[in-house]
């Protein structure tokens, strides 16, 4: 195949015996997808990257803690060299790029005089939790950390990616009504908290000169937001997942706990309003923000116990297409626009000097999505039963195969992946 020879979206001859027709898109760039297992990097616990979901799978931002209070911690040998044998960085099937994070150490300003190291290492952008994650490692990061960082971010021409929610509002909320049960839940983690959060976040942006993402918007409100502020001149763009384009709040009470996740689901009006402006180009990423965890985690009746976070990266693509989404806005929600904006070198197009990273797919194929078929190591998702449109034929990874056939067929050969010089 030569470049130029097919578009993102256009059909053709697979060459696969019984396959028929397929459709060429490029691999799945995941902005957000945590690790289930600690021995890939020893930082965050319970946590692991799926081999060889189809299709391909690059997370850059395979989400790694870097609070470095010790000095650079990040497994030195495994962030200069990823093929180091030595090194713990054992997640070769997948390009891999790493984002920091930004925190507060007794509400003092964390690891941001560590930000420009990280920045020379490599690391892709930063992270930072506007509100308490719900794990102690991962703390709230204050306004004082936020405007420092955000400075220092802007100075070096990276970007911040933010989980948006604010902790004032919240804590006007935290379990309101005394009770335990999803309505509870959902009660207590409202919109106006994404939509606070999201406003001040784009205010030191604005100020800071920062180049601002933020990550699983849950609201028609908060991505109208976004769009303003673009308007303005403010360097920010939003994302959504899947989950905020299937599911409503009364969603979370027939799913349980494998639906708990933050934010949660919200409104018939926020989720159809997401899918106006997906369809349209407005919205311009669509991520799984996959973050696993054993089965027994998501079980109990009280939701506020129960591990917060959906599994969802091996079949973002699938779900969207069973809605009919265009093939070639899917193309550019899940890669080409992630490619772009977090200056991915050598993604996100089909043109000469890419990497030949194709995913090609039999858009004949209907089904729901089964347990069985998941690659995960923890097999269970919010989305079984969904339709599913799609069956991957063949995932291609710079030319090569790596899943034909229903099965991973090359289990090495990953990348580190570090920013190109030019941002958008």
């Amino acid at each position: 195949m030569q470049a130029g020879e097919h578009e993102p979206g256009q059909r053709f001859e697979s060459g696969v015996a019984g396959q028929g027709q397929a459709v060429l898109g490029f691999e799945v760039a995941d902005v957000y997808c945590a690790f289930e297992q600690e021995n890939a990097l020893t930082l965050l616990p319970n946590q692991y990257l799926p081999v060889g979901p189809p299709p391909q799978l690059f997370a850059p931002r395979a989400f790694v803690r870097s609070t470095l209070k010790d000095g650079l911690k990040l497994e030195q040998r495994g962030f200069d060299d990823p093929n180091d044998p030595g090194a713990k960085l054992h997640i070769n099937p997948f390009k891999l790029g790493f984002i920091g994070s930004t925190d507060t150490h007794n509400g003092t300003p964390g690891n941001v005089d560590e930000l420009d190291a990280l920045i020379d290492r490599g690391v892709l952008g930063f992270k930072a939790f506007m509100c308490p994650s719900g794990i102690d490692e991962f703390p709230a990061c204050d306004t004082i950390t936020l405007r420092e960082g955000m400075a220092r971010i802007a100075r070096r021409g990276s970007i911040l990616l933010v989980h948006a929610e604010d902790p004032v509002v919240l804590g006007q909320h935290v379990n309101a009504f005394g009770g335990t049960s999803a309505g509870d839940f959902v009660r207590s983690r409202p919109p106006d908290a994404e939509l606070a959060a999201i406003a001040h976040a784009i205010e030191m942006a604005a100020q800071t000169s920062c180049r601002l993402h933020v990550v699983h918007v849950s609201t028609l409100a908060g991505m109208q937001m976004i769009r303003a502020a673009q308007g303005r001149g403010v360097d920010v763009s939003g994302e959504t997942c899947p989950h905020y384009l299937l599911y409503v709040e009364d969603d979370l009470q027939r799913l349980g706990g494998v639906g708990k996740c933050f934010p949660p689901f919200r409104t018939a009006a926020d989720r159809d309003g997401l899918w106006r402006l997906l369809a349209t180009g407005v919205l311009p990423i669509v991520v799984s923000d996959h973050s696993p965890s054993t089965l027994e985690l998501k079980e109990g009746d009280d939701f506020f116990k129960i591990w917060g976070g959906l599994s969802g990266c091996q079949s973002t693509r699938r779900l969207l297409l069973a809605r009919s989404l265009d093939a070639r806005r899917l193309a550019a929600a899940t890669a080409t626009n992630v490619a772009r904006r977090f200056a991915l070198a050598g993604k996100g197009e089909i043109a000469p000097g890419y990497d030949a990273d194709l995913w090609l797919v039999d858009l004949t194929h209907t089904d729901v999505l089964r347990r069985e078929e998941l690659l995960y190591k923890n097999r269970f998702s919010a989305h079984e039963g969904q339709p599913v449109r799609g069956r991957t034929v063949r995932t291609i990874r710079r030319g090569e195969t790596v899943f034909a056939d229903g099965k991973v067929v090359v289990e090495s050969g990953g990348r580190f992946m570090r920013p190109a010089a030019e941002r958008s």
